[in-house]
């Protein structure tokens, strides 16, 4: 008989509520502190909440990591109704409650937990991935070790419109924030599948949308070999004209079998800021 396996992932993997319950996908949420008061990823605050924060008030929320009994809490609720649970965590290039998942899982039997090397439907994407092997009936232990080398098939970028929220969190200098948004320069950042951490890639100059339409060219050109079963369009808060103008092009191209509209987490919103968007797709 098929052992019972259990997904679980962090609150930063950016699934909609639809992809979370069809996959019956587990969540650890984050919490984040603004103003001194306490609120749950997603849950009881959102990325609106988060940009009228800090445009009223100029306070920037403070994420927190879930520690290790957290996780063991999590983990443990779930084997006590499967036989085996597979973690999807945040890369462990961007927070430590990577390294906590995992020693909670070593208190345990029949936990895997796989570092994404990414965030938000990045991590979404190996998350629905293993939801397939599960139902094609690979073992826990086989799922984690393929998601191990699917990782470095996850593509993940995003453009921002201005480097506030960098700079504000100190990711940035005021200064070079000032001179981007003085140029109008939108930088897209790309994450590094090999270590799981960002780095700066294209720099994009002008109105924001066209440069969101130059951005997703850029990125698909670069590869001759994408999955085009799954891409996910996530974004902190919008404008609806770059909405509507990245849906259409992304529809246009008339290549991928599913375009799953998605909205960042309040702790990727929370270093981000306001009108940032990204597409996030594997490569065969």
């Amino acid at each position: 008989m098929d052992k019972r396996i259990a997904i679980s992932a962090d609150s930063t993997c950016d699934l909609t509520e639809e992809l979370i319950a069809e996959n019956n996908v587990n969540r650890m949420f984050f919490h984040i502190t603004v103003d001194g008061e306490d609120y749950i990823d997603s849950q009881t605050i959102t990325a609106k909440d988060i940009e009228r924060f800090y445009t009223e008030k100029k306070v920037l929320p403070k994420t927190s990591a879930a520690n290790m009994s957290d996780y063991l809490n999590l983990f443990s609720d779930l084997r006590k109704q499967y036989d085996e649970v597979i973690h999807i965590g945040l890369s462990s290039g961007f927070s430590s409650t990577f390294q906590n998942a995992v020693l909670a899982s070593r208190e345990l039997d029949g936990v895997y937990c796989v570092d994404s090397h990414n965030l938000s439907s990045g991590c979404g994407l190996l998350v629905l991935k293993a939801a397939d092997m599960i139902r094609e009936g690979i073992g826990a232990k086989d799922i984690a070790e393929r998601l191990n080398e699917l990782r470095m098939n996850v593509h993940t970028s995003f453009i921002l419109s201005d480097l506030s929220f960098l700079a504000a969190g100190g990711r940035c200098s005021a200064v070079t924030a000032f001179g981007a948004n003085l140029l109008k320069i939108k930088p897209c950042i790309e994450v590094r599948q090999e270590t799981g951490v960002m780095e700066v890639g294209n720099k994009y100059r002008g109105d924001f949308t066209t440069c969101a339409i130059k951005y997703i060219h850029d990125e698909l050109d670069k590869y001759d070999n994408i999955d085009y079963s799954r891409l996910f369009f996530t974004s902190t808060t919008l404008e609806a004209k770059t909405e509507e103008a990245v849906l259409n092009e992304l529809k246009s191209i008339g290549k991928f079998e599913n375009i799953y509209r998605t909205s960042a987490s309040c702790t990727i919103t929370s270093h981000c800021g306001a009108n940032c968007m990204g597409i996030l797709f594997m490569t065969k």
